[in-house]
């Protein structure tokens, strides 16, 4: 006589609600989770400054860099850069990594972010590569030249250099008799 048991075969799990964002039933109603995702159902990303399995890892990213939440790789915003975005860029450097190069001149700032020049006072254009035109002077050539009589506009300052028989602070005054050459 052939006696036959009848062996149950093993179930797979079941979960009463499906798992999300590609994570997997492994017990009855227990989900396990991809790395980057926590939660019953794997429906909540981990929070800000965590990553891993369960959410388990720290990531401490620095001047306002993003967690990746899977790798624990720091996004770093423009104008900083390293691991952890702990860096500024160096000067002469900009944008996202500090990959970029400066292309300011005349001793302009180089916005570390954006790579925006901040001329300095009788400069002017998008790399401050041009001079004030003449009559003006100051932050971004925004003041008016006092200056007469053919006298020199200083487009730093303003200052007047004045012509030969002219003379005072813009040049107004006619030279004494007498006397001659440039008023110093």
């Amino acid at each position: 006589m052939i006696i036959t048991k009848v062996v149950p075969l093993c179930s797979t799990a079941t979960c009463n609600n499906d798992c999300m964002n590609g994570g997997l039933c492994s017990s009855p109603n227990q989900c396990t989770c991809p790395c980057g995702w926590t939660g019953s159902q794997c429906q909540e990303a981990c929070p800000s400054g965590h990553y891993g399995i369960d959410c388990a890892k720290q990531c401490d990213c620095e001047n306002g860099g993003t967690c990746d939440r899977t790798r624990g790789v720091c996004d770093c915003p423009p104008g900083t850069r390293g691991p952890l975005c702990e860096s500024f860029c160096p000067a002469g450097f900009y944008g996202k990594n500090c990959a970029y190069l400066c292309t300011c001149e005349n001793g302009a700032l180089c916005d570390s972010v954006d790579g925006l020049c901040e001329c300095l006072p009788g400069f002017v254009g998008s790399r401050c590569e041009n001079s004030c035109n003449q009559g003006f002077f100051g932050p971004n050539c925004g003041k008016v030249c006092r200056c007469r009589n053919d006298g020199d506009c200083n487009p730093i300052d303003g200052s007047c250099s004045c012509a030969p028989g002219y003379m005072g602070t813009y040049c107004d005054l006619i030279c004494p008799h007498a006397t001659f050459g440039l008023n110093v």
